[in-house]
């Protein structure tokens, strides 16, 4: 095959890989295919061969994409499909499509039965007396085996969003007033027309997915079985990815990704309606989307690029979505849609101090923020070495380094970010395809700030907050206090444009990196000094529970020179497991846990009215759980700190985030935890902090 002339895109991508956003889809070239996977052969930083193995991951994951909740594929049907199981290794060659088409034929008849089977339902009053159930965990589900298990499942999907739309109807009815029956006539029938609306436009939106567009699924998915952050996107995807990038979006601010079915919440971007609502959070699966009309879109087994079409608005307008806990709990949520205040998104600074004890500088880091097309812009490293300058200039010994919920961003700045606190040397290194490795160090001797550090990660830290957090933990310069890793992508990603006209392009999963041990962090992520309990460590959270994620592996450590007086770890941690264990607050989290664990295993959701409600109530008690996991420590405040100025506009937020921190129990344990290093090593002495 002949080598293609390719456009390097100049962006490197090392955070939580965000999704792939659809839009309306134009014919690619047919050699497509070919040239997609010759080129992530050729780019790979772990390329595998195409083989039957290949070809089973592929049919897995394309299977899983068209059809997740397997209700629309018959076992017969999946007979059929399955004579390309081994075979899609040789179709990349040939750009054979067949798989797609002939699922697109699938489809297309099946959806037609299912729309007529949903239509004669929703004609007939629903009986929520009976004991039918509906499995709800995709992954113990089976295909219908026949016509008749296949009527059977579409008539219980459909009787289960009648019962939904009515049970939140009940809900709705304000306190005080009387509550009606599930079976009440009007409820039901408001509940089942609703349910016909939604399920109307479920069909409309499958049925509109055309031949073309399932081609780029099967693309996709060819690229997706190298690892779960190499992908193809189709022009209009790019446009789309482009602008994510940017975060110039007006709408609420939540990065999507599609689950099992589902279009789960993968990031609240700071500073967006999202995340000033705090009630909507990290995997939170959205079930439904309002608009401000009363029009309801179903997003079960819709794609992103779906549910982006009705999330995002113009800027003022109201939208209402239906959210899935993990923990089960369905509730409703309105947001007003906005642009996101950039601000929020930068590095937050303030003073903590509690009776007897010197004050604690805390940055809060959501992300390693640049513009690579301004140089003038802020940026992390930038603003984190400002708020460090002024910290040492008053005095305070003690930080806490916030990367809670922190997915990555620059690479440059984490290396920066992290030479603000070491003397100099390799932060992390980076291995390519031919094995190559080149580490990325601090050159320029000294540190902005001198005294102890903490830095607080949990399951959602991911990328550049792992390179920062492991190398101030190789280098015993910082205590890392979280939960049981961090999230484990140690990947870069790199976009290239394929030369074709209208071909698209794709994200390429091109280096690893590695700890300056030589240890990865792919997969197994970093294992925090002092382990605290924490909601993350129980959801399916991290690289691991990624399709086909790369492994992990190790190179050759560097030459480093550690901190001059690592913290004693074994105190530390001793010390921190007895607070803990008589915290009521972590107390309360604990008895969360274990009801959470138990709900989990309840996957079968009941279509009789009086146990559903019974379970929905049980889930949302068990929930209110977590709103006493807070804690009321006495004579400790928090002032808003900036080195510079103060907007005076938004001082009352300002005001009102800093209060926040003396309620929250992780930010309290890591003052404890500082409080227990004593004071800083006099060693760095103050002439040689450098850059201030």
């Amino acid at each position: 095959m002949k080598t293609k002339q390719l456009f390097w895109g100049i962006i490197i991508l090392i955070g939580v890989a965000s999704i792939a956003v659809l839009g309306s889809f134009q014919n690619i070239p047919d050699r497509t295919m070919s040239e997609t996977i010759s080129t992530i052969l050729k780019t790979h930083v772990d390329p595998q061969e195409l083989t039957d193995d290949y070809s089973k991951r592929v049919f897995a994951l394309f299977i899983k994409r068209l059809d997740p909740g397997k209700r629309l594929f018959t076992k017969m049907d999946m007979e059929r499909l399955r004579a390309y199981e081994l075979e899609l290794d040789d179709a990349v060659a040939e750009n054979n499509t067949q798989l797609a088409v002939l699922a697109h034929d699938i489809l297309t008849s099946r959806l037609k039965e299912a729309q007529q089977i949903v239509s004669a339902t929703m004609q007939v009053t629903q009986n929520f007396t009976t004991q039918d159930t509906l499995e709800t965990n995709y992954d113990k589900r089976t295909p219908p085996d026949s016509d008749t298990s296949f009527r059977k499942e579409w008539q219980t999907f459909a009787k289960h969003h009648v019962l939904t739309n009515a049970m939140m109807a009940l809900d709705s009815i304000p306190s005080g007033n009387p509550i009606p029956s599930v079976d009440d006539p009007k409820i039901e029938l408001d509940a089942r027309q609703k349910a016909q609306t939604q399920l109307n436009d479920y069909f409309k939106r499958l049925q509109g997915e055309t031949l073309n567009k399932r081609i780029q699924v099967l693309i996709d998915c060819m690229a997706a079985a190298f690892d779960p952050h190499t992908g193809y996107m189709a022009p209009e995807e790019r446009n789309e990815f482009d602008i994510s990038i940017k975060g110039s979006l007006e709408g609420i601010g939540a990065v999507l990704q599609e689950d099992n079915g589902f279009i789960k919440i993968n990031r609240i971007v700071p500073g967006s309606p999202a995340a000033r609502s705090r009630q909507l959070n990290a995997q939170d699966i959205i079930l439904k989307v309002t608009q401000s009309d009363g029009s309801t879109v179903d997003l079960v087994g819709a794609t992103v690029g779906d549910a982006v079409k009705v999330i995002r608005g113009k800027k003022g307008t109201e939208v209402r979505l239906t959210i899935k806990s993990p923990d089960g709990k369905v509730s409703v949520l309105t947001l007003t849609r906005d642009v996101i205040e950039l601000e929020e998104s930068h590095a937050k600074s303030a003073v903590i101090t509690a009776k007897d004890s010197q004050p604690v500088g805390y940055i809060y880091l959501p992300s390693f923020y640049r513009d690579f097309n301004d140089s003038n812009a802020k940026n992390a490293a930038d603003d984190i070495k400002t708020i460090l300058a002024a910290f040492e200039s008053k005095g305070i010994q003690s930080v806490i380094l916030d990367l809670r919920n922190n997915g990555g961003g620059a690479l440059d700045d984490a290396v920066k970010v992290t030479g603000l606190l070491i003397d100099s040397g390799p932060v992390v290194q980076v291995r390519d395809r031919f094995n190559r490795r080149f580490a990325y160090s601090d050159f320029e001797s000294g540190v902005v700030f001198s005294g102890n550090l903490v830095v607080l990660v949990n399951a959602f830290s991911a990328s550049a907050s792992e390179i920062v957090a492991g190398a101030l933990q190789d280098y015993g310069r910082a205590v890392i206090v979280g939960g049981q890793h961090t999230y484990g992508k140690g990947t870069v990603q790199q976009l290239l444009t394929l030369s074709g006209e209208g071909m698209g392009s794709i994200k390429v999963t091109n280096q690893k990196y590695y700890r300056i041990t030589g240890a990865s962090t792919q997969f197994r992520g970093v294992i925090p000094d002092i382990i605290l309990p924490q909601t993350e460590d129980y959801l399916d959270v991290g690289e691991d529970q990624l399709p086909y994620a790369l492994g992990w592996t190790s190179t050759l450590s560097q030459p480093f020179i550690k901190w001059h007086h690592p913290s004693k770890l074994d105190s530390l941690q001793e010390l921190s497991k007895i607070r803990i264990r008589q915290s009521s607050a972590f107390g309360v989290l604990s008895d969360y846990l274990t009801r959470y664990r138990q709900n989990r295993k309840q996957t079968v959701s009941y279509l009789n009215a009086e146990k559903a409600i019974m379970q929905q109530k049980q889930v949302k008690q068990d929930a209110r759980l977590l709103d006493q996991f807070k804690v009321t420590p006495s004579q400790v405040t928090a002032s808003f700190f900036h080195p510079k100025s103060t907007d005076i506009d938004r001082k009352k937020d300002q005001d009102n985030w800093a209060n926040s921190l003396v309620s929250d129990p992780y930010v309290i344990e890591a003052m404890a935890v500082l409080g227990d290093m004593g004071s800083p090593s006099t060693v760095v002495k103050r002439a040689e902090v450098r850059r201030k």
